[in-house]
């Protein structure tokens, strides 16, 4: 249930997709608005079950789930001014959405991580520079960062 702020009105209800009891939302936020875009807004919901995009109306209260992309999610990060998100689906697996591209699932990668160690919350970043948005990994381990372009992977890291 999201509640609108407007004590006038009823709060909306998400209806997920995926209605388990161990479902977890891990992060939100809301998607740029496009040019043509002035009767909804869109929020984007990351739980453990994957992500989801609600399309809502806040003129009529109603949410409907716009699109889904089922995962299995562990740890996200989130960059809502591209609309971009990096779910991990492993030990040592990414996953990265461009929820304002046509086609939002982009390849999978692996971080190159020693045999013992797992991707932690702290490990990772998302973040813009430039035209791109780039997944930021910091190996305190093997004091090193490394970049990654999600947003444009064939351009190379």
């Amino acid at each position: 249930v999201m509640d609108t702020l407007r004590p006038v009105r009823d709060p909306i209800s998400l209806p997920f997709k995926w209605n388990k009891p161990d479902m977890e939302v891990l992060d939100f936020f809301w998607l740029p608005p496009s040019a043509q875009q002035a009767e909804y807004t869109d929020l984007v919901v990351v739980s453990t079950q994957g992500i989801e995009v609600f399309r809502l109306s806040l003129e009529q209260g109603v949410a409907k789930s716009h699109k889904a992309y089922p995962a299995t999610v562990r740890l996200c990060w989130v960059e809502p001014i591209t609309g971009m998100v990096l779910v991990c689906t492993g030990p040592r697996t990414l996953q990265p959405f461009d929820l304002m591209a046509k086609s939002a699932k982009m390849p999978k990668f692996d971080l190159v991580l020693d045999s013992d160690q797992v991707i932690q919350a702290f490990d990772v970043s998302v973040l813009p520079i430039y035209d791109a948005t780039y997944c930021i990994h910091a190996d305190s381990i093997n004091n090193r960062v490394s970049l990654r372009n999600i947003s444009h992977p064939a351009q190379g890291t």
